[in-house]
């Protein structure tokens, strides 16, 4: 007997009944059953596009941004308050006053034509260089005696305009004024004792007198004859002659 065939979902399988011992199965088979399901997540919260985290925290940094800037404005303005009051307090303080008292040394020398130079120092690294030219004389306003005082001594000197004592020179100075020559004068007198320079000679030019006669003011003693110059417009020249002082001579 042929075997027959059955639908694919029957309960029970069919086999030739010309074999025996092949029992109808107890129970249906099984179909293959569907996978576990999963459910999709639920969509996160956003806050305008933008994660919660997210939008707390760039709140949070906003507010330490401007926390910072109010501090560091606040702090700007109480810096500027603080240096205007010391600016203010200073100004009314009152200002302290000092003076200086500065004593010029006259030194009476003799100088060479190659020690001396017309030329204005152009580099501080070396030696100063004074530069020359013609310094300031008053003349012809020179009319009334002239005191120098050094110490408690005084030397009184009547000075003229366009007189040049010639002769009797026994010193050669570099001076930059007509009171700085008498001084000259005067302290020559002060150290040695007794009035040996009795007359001196000043010319204003320096550039054509210091190269040529070692200095622009000249010493003289005893009692020199005075000649009026002619060229005192081109040469500006004053003479002027010790009057008196209060040395003792040997003293």
């Amino acid at each position: 007997m042929d075997a027959r065939q059955v639908p694919q979902d029957s309960y029970k399988e069919m086999v030739n009944e010309s074999q025996p011992g092949l029992e109808v199965a107890p129970q249906p088979m099984k179909a293959w059953g569907q996978g576990p399901s999963f459910s999709s997540p639920a969509p996160e919260r956003t806050i305008c596009g933008v994660r919660r985290a997210t939008f707390f925290l760039s709140i949070a940094l906003v507010v330490v941004i401007i926390a910072a800037a109010v501090g560091a404005g606040v702090g700007g303005s109480l810096a500027v308050q603080n240096a205007k009051s010391a600016c203010i307090s200073n100004t009314t303080d009152e200002p302290t006053v000092v003076t200086t008292m500065v004593t010029a040394a006259v030194v009476t020398m003799t100088v060479t034509a190659a020690a001396v130079t017309t030329r204005s120092a152009t580099s501080t690294s070396g030696p100063l260089v004074v530069p020359t030219g013609v310094v300031k004389l008053d003349c012809p306003g020179l009319t009334d005696d002239m005191a120098i005082s050094l110490g408690t001594d005084s030397w009184v000197f009547t000075p003229t305009c366009d007189l040049d004592y010639s002769g009797s020179d026994f010193a050669a100075v570099i001076v930059y004024s007509f009171h700085d020559c008498l001084q000259a004068c005067a302290a020559h007198n002060y150290f040695s004792g007794e009035d040996e320079c009795t007359a001196v000679t000043f010319r204003a030019d320096q550039t054509k007198n210091i190269p040529t006669h070692y200095g622009n003011c000249w010493l003289k003693k005893g009692n020199p004859a005075g000649n009026f110059v002619s060229n005192a417009a081109s040469d500006p020249v004053v003479g002027a002659k010790l009057k008196g002082s209060t040395v003792k001579s040997g003293s």
